[in-house]
């Protein structure tokens, strides 16, 4: 939620949504873009390190305890 809200948030003066719809969003260029721009990047990094972890846990069972997580899962 949070990679999402400042993504959301850090793009100055609004956008386009696919090139067809106009999304305005509350703030301009400048400190507080810049900053949420930061706290874009670490929330983007922390969730990929989760995947990263998360696939590491499943491998782990999968391979080295013999648990059948993977069929579990899909």
């Amino acid at each position: 939620m949070l990679v999402l809200a400042s993504g959301f948030l850090m793009v100055p003066d609004g956008y386009y949504f696919f090139g067809v719809l106009w999304i305005p969003t509350p703030f301009h260029q400048g400190e507080l873009t810049a900053s949420l721009f930061e706290v874009h990047r670490i929330a983007c990094m922390a969730l990929a390190m989760l995947v990263i972890l998360h696939i590491g846990a499943v491998l782990k069972h999968q391979l080295l305890e013999r648990t059948p997580i993977l069929r579990r899962m899909l």
